[in-house]
């Protein structure tokens, strides 16, 4: 497959392959390409997010929660020192 790249990126990555980071050009497009893929995957999965909801539905079954004036007036003062 033949790509056109545009003169900057082609620069930059010849400066990865010159600096020893990649030995060829095709390995520095796959390498962020692979980066670019995982990264937009990653971005979607929000598994990792479960168990802070997990703990905030026990706390509010739990009857600890904070009206939002609280929660500002906290904000206000952690600020102001």
């Amino acid at each position: 497959m033949k790509i056109e790249l545009q003169p900057r990126i082609e620069s930059l990555l010849k400066a990865q392959v010159e600096s020893g980071l990649f030995d060829t050009v095709d390995e520095a497009i796959a390498a962020a390409v692979t980066a670019a893929y995982e990264h937009a995957n990653n971005d979607l999965d929000l598994s990792w997010a479960r168990p802070y909801l997990d703990q905030a539905d026990r706390d509010i079954v739990d009857g600890k929660t904070f009206t939002h004036a609280e929660v500002w007036d906290h904000m206000a003062k952690r600020f102001e020192s």
